[in-house]
Protein backbone atom coordinates (compact mmCIF):
# COMPACT_ATOMS: atom_id res chain seq x y z
CA UNK A 1 0.00 0.00 0.00
CA UNK A 2 2.95 2.49 0.79
CA UNK A 3 4.00 1.73 -2.93
CA UNK A 4 0.57 3.07 -4.45
CA UNK A 5 1.05 6.15 -2.01
CA UNK A 6 4.26 6.97 -3.44
CA UNK A 7 3.16 6.31 -7.12
CA UNK A 8 -0.28 8.37 -6.79
CA UNK A 9 2.21 10.84 -4.97
CA UNK A 10 4.63 11.38 -8.19
CA UNK A 11 1.78 11.13 -11.06
CA UNK A 12 0.54 14.13 -8.42
CA UNK A 13 3.48 16.09 -8.52
CA UNK A 14 4.26 15.91 -12.43
CA UNK A 15 0.68 16.99 -13.00
CA UNK A 16 0.84 20.04 -10.76
CA UNK A 17 4.31 21.02 -12.34
CA UNK A 18 2.94 20.18 -15.77
CA UNK A 19 6.09 17.75 -16.29
CA UNK A 20 5.16 15.71 -19.40
CA UNK A 21 4.09 18.63 -21.77
CA UNK A 22 4.74 18.34 -24.89
CA UNK A 23 6.27 21.04 -27.10
CA UNK A 24 5.39 21.35 -30.75
CA UNK A 25 7.77 20.95 -33.36
CA UNK A 26 7.75 23.02 -35.87
CA UNK A 27 7.34 20.55 -38.27
CA UNK A 28 3.68 20.29 -36.85
CA UNK A 29 2.61 23.51 -37.84
CA UNK A 30 0.33 22.04 -40.33
CA UNK A 31 -1.26 19.49 -37.88
CA UNK A 32 -1.96 21.98 -35.88
CA UNK A 33 -3.37 24.57 -38.17
CA UNK A 34 -5.90 22.09 -39.18
CA UNK A 35 -7.32 20.86 -36.04
CA UNK A 36 -7.63 24.43 -35.14
CA UNK A 37 -9.56 24.74 -38.21
CA UNK A 38 -11.74 22.03 -37.10
CA UNK A 39 -12.36 23.52 -33.78
CA UNK A 40 -12.99 27.01 -35.02
CA UNK A 41 -15.90 25.44 -37.35
CA UNK A 42 -17.49 22.85 -34.59
CA UNK A 43 -17.75 25.98 -32.69
CA UNK A 44 -19.46 27.63 -35.25
CA UNK A 45 -16.38 30.78 -35.48
CA UNK A 46 -16.24 32.72 -38.25
CA UNK A 47 -13.06 34.55 -39.79
CA UNK A 48 -11.67 36.81 -38.64
CA UNK A 49 -11.51 35.58 -35.07
CA UNK A 50 -11.49 37.53 -32.22
CA UNK A 51 -8.16 37.30 -29.73
CA UNK A 52 -10.26 35.03 -27.59
CA UNK A 53 -11.78 32.86 -29.71
CA UNK A 54 -7.70 32.48 -31.35
CA UNK A 55 -6.26 31.79 -27.82
CA UNK A 56 -9.22 29.13 -26.85
CA UNK A 57 -8.80 27.75 -30.48
CA UNK A 58 -4.97 27.67 -30.57
CA UNK A 59 -4.78 25.89 -26.80
CA UNK A 60 -7.50 22.86 -28.18
CA UNK A 61 -5.71 22.76 -31.81
CA UNK A 62 -2.30 22.19 -29.75
CA UNK A 63 -3.87 19.80 -27.02
CA UNK A 64 -5.22 17.87 -30.25
CA UNK A 65 -2.47 17.26 -31.77
CA UNK A 66 -0.48 15.93 -28.68
CA UNK A 67 1.48 19.62 -27.74
CA UNK A 68 1.27 22.14 -25.00
CA UNK A 69 -0.07 25.78 -26.40
CA UNK A 70 1.57 26.80 -23.20
CA UNK A 71 4.77 24.95 -23.03
CA UNK A 72 5.80 25.93 -26.30
CA UNK A 73 5.16 29.11 -25.92
CA UNK A 74 7.26 29.25 -23.01
CA UNK A 75 10.16 27.36 -24.81
CA UNK A 76 10.56 29.28 -27.49
CA UNK A 77 10.51 32.63 -25.60
CA UNK A 78 13.55 31.17 -23.38
CA UNK A 79 15.40 30.09 -26.52
CA UNK A 80 14.52 33.27 -28.31
CA UNK A 81 13.68 34.12 -31.67
CA UNK A 82 14.74 35.63 -34.42
CA UNK A 83 15.06 36.44 -38.34
CA UNK A 84 17.56 34.37 -39.06
CA UNK A 85 15.77 31.44 -38.36
CA UNK A 86 12.38 32.25 -40.58
CA UNK A 87 10.69 28.35 -39.85
CA UNK A 88 10.94 29.67 -36.59
CA UNK A 89 9.79 33.00 -36.84
CA UNK A 90 7.06 31.93 -38.34
CA UNK A 91 6.04 29.41 -35.89
CA UNK A 92 6.30 31.86 -33.26
CA UNK A 93 3.94 34.07 -35.27
CA UNK A 94 1.39 31.75 -35.76
CA UNK A 95 1.12 31.23 -32.08
CA UNK A 96 0.90 35.11 -31.31
CA UNK A 97 -2.05 34.77 -33.75
CA UNK A 98 -4.25 36.28 -31.18
CA UNK A 99 -1.91 40.02 -30.77
CA UNK A 100 -2.87 40.07 -34.89
CA UNK A 101 -6.43 40.33 -34.53
CA UNK A 102 -6.38 42.19 -31.20
CA UNK A 103 -8.78 45.13 -30.61
CA UNK A 104 -7.39 48.56 -30.13
CA UNK A 105 -7.20 48.86 -26.25
CA UNK A 106 -7.42 45.34 -25.42
CA UNK A 107 -4.96 43.89 -23.20
CA UNK A 108 -2.77 40.89 -23.26
CA UNK A 109 -3.72 40.09 -19.40
CA UNK A 110 -7.26 39.40 -20.78
CA UNK A 111 -6.11 36.18 -22.51
CA UNK A 112 -3.15 34.91 -20.39
CA UNK A 113 -1.52 35.09 -17.38
CA UNK A 114 1.54 33.83 -15.25
CA UNK A 115 4.40 32.44 -17.18
CA UNK A 116 2.46 32.64 -20.40
CA UNK A 117 1.96 36.44 -20.67
CA UNK A 118 5.30 36.75 -19.47
CA UNK A 119 6.31 34.37 -22.90
CA UNK A 120 4.42 36.03 -24.79
CA UNK A 121 5.40 39.76 -24.22
CA UNK A 122 9.00 38.28 -24.63
CA UNK A 123 7.75 37.01 -27.87
CA UNK A 124 6.17 40.27 -29.31
CA UNK A 125 9.48 41.90 -28.44
CA UNK A 126 11.52 39.55 -30.15
CA UNK A 127 9.06 39.07 -33.34
CA UNK A 128 7.85 42.80 -33.54
CA UNK A 129 4.51 41.31 -33.57
CA UNK A 130 2.46 43.75 -31.11
CA UNK A 131 -1.28 44.57 -31.10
Amino acid sequence: MHKVTRILAVVLILAIFGCGQNVAPIASSEAIAQSMMNIAAKKGYSSPLTSKQAVEVLTQGFDDSGYSYSATLRKFSSEGVSFGDPEKYKFTAFMLMPLMVMKKGDRLENYYSGDDLKAVKELSRMTQIVN
